[in-house]
């Protein structure tokens, strides 16, 4: 249930606990924003009120009143997540999620937003224009409506529902275009998020390993001190990818990624014949970083190109980001074929790949089989 309280901060256990919070604070938004609307409307004298706006009770609190309970909120919940993060036994999938992918207070209120109208019966009846229906799209305008408080703001942050936009490029959220009369305007948008983003979130994604149909997510055992290379090589290729998280943070103290926004991510390209040890390697870095390792499987997914959630393909990078995983394409010459006789796809790939800032590895014995556009992605 979400419900206010006058607890105390406290350290976060667990997933719920923690939203919680965050639904009655947007709750408490949403609130504010109703009241700041109801507001406008009878200065510009409008005769015939909203439902919303005929409930007498919204009419008891004063937008100051509920500001004051906004910001008392969101200083209970910075508090609690200072004591989670000393006590070091928990911290938040959500939290974790905005600083692994850089998004900012606005998206992350709107992450919030989208997950509480998803699980949350009391945010659904909060947000309801009808007090005796829980049913509720969430569309662009209510969300710049609950978050924006001035009409420069909700022009100015449409920018962040634009299909170049990181909510909607990630794959994070999805936009449910409608062509009908009335529903032209981006405002008038339906909003969905990700059924996995929402996983994640809640935290009901751990014990999942097929995350994507033709794709296993899976924590590797090999032990790099079993893989046999020459020494050089594979100094070469450890050092490259355990002094990768430092080269993107010089990235972005140098603002070099604002002049070269593509091609932040590092991938490396196994070749030999089979049995030379192209999947140990890769297993063996992976298990080395301590991170998870994304197996392709080009069969499966080449019969998967999209789904309820989108393409398949933003579904393989985006749930890459989601678990922190390294991305290992295994007998990659069949997905990255040249398009003269390979997948209609690869275009689609390619851009996915070159968009991806994390690692991806990829094995092939055909390395003369891949498309020339994917050579230049291979750092």
């Amino acid at each position: 249930a979400v419900t206010g309280d006058d607890r105390e901060p406290r350290s976060y256990t667990c997933e719920l606990d923690y939203l919680n919070d965050q639904f009655s604070l947007v709750m408490q938004q949403v609130q504010v924003a109703n009241q700041r609307l109801a507001q406008d409307l009878k200065e510009a004298s409008v005769a015939e009120k909203p439902r919303w706006m005929q409930n007498g009770d919204q009419k008891k609190t004063s937008i100051a009143e509920v500001s004051a309970k906004v910001r008392l909120a969101q200083r209970k919940i910075d508090l609690s997540l200072q004591l989670t993060r000393e006590k070091g036994v928990f911290y938040p999938r959500l939290e974790g999620l905005i600083g692994q992918l850089g998004l900012d207070a606005f998206e992350k209120s709107v992450l919030v937003y989208l997950c509480g109208a998803m699980i949350s019966p009391i945010f659904k009846s909060s947000i309801s224009t009808d007090a005796y229906s829980s049913r509720r799209k969430c569309t662009v305008g209510d969300l710049l409506l609950v978050f924006c408080t001035t009409v420069s703001q909700q022009v100015s942050h449409r920018t962040y529902f634009y299909q170049s936009a990181k909510l909607i490029k990630k794959g994070l959220v999805r936009i449910i275009h409608r062509s009908s009369i009335g529903a032209s305007d981006l405002t008038d948008q339906e909003l969905l998020l990700d059924r996995r983003v929402l996983d994640c979130i809640v935290g009901l994604d751990k014990e999942s390993t097929e995350v994507v149909q033709g794709s296993h997510l899976y924590d590797p055992k090999v032990d790099i001190n079993t893989v046999v290379l020459a020494p050089k090589l594979k100094e070469t290729i450890t050092d490259a990818v355990a002094h990768f998280d430092k080269f993107r943070t010089y990235r972005n103290l140098s603002k070099f990624d604002e002049a070269v926004s593509y091609g932040v991510g590092l991938t490396l390209m196994f070749c030999g014949p089979s049995g030379t040890g192209k999947t140990m390697t890769a297993n063996a870095i992976a298990a080395k970083l301590g991170k998870k390792l994304l197996l392709v499987n080009f069969p499966d997914l080449k019969g998967n190109r999209s789904d309820e959630n989108g393409s398949c393909y933003q579904s393989i990078f985006r749930e890459a980001e989601l678990s922190e995983a390294i991305i290992f394409f295994d007998e990659c010459e069949s997905l990255f074929a040249k398009r003269t006789n390979g997948s209609s796809g690869i275009t689609e790939l390619l851009m996915e790949l070159e968009r991806f800032e994390g690692i991806v590895f990829l094995a092939t014995n055909r390395p003369f089989d891949l498309d020339e556009a994917m050579y230049r992605r291979i750092s």
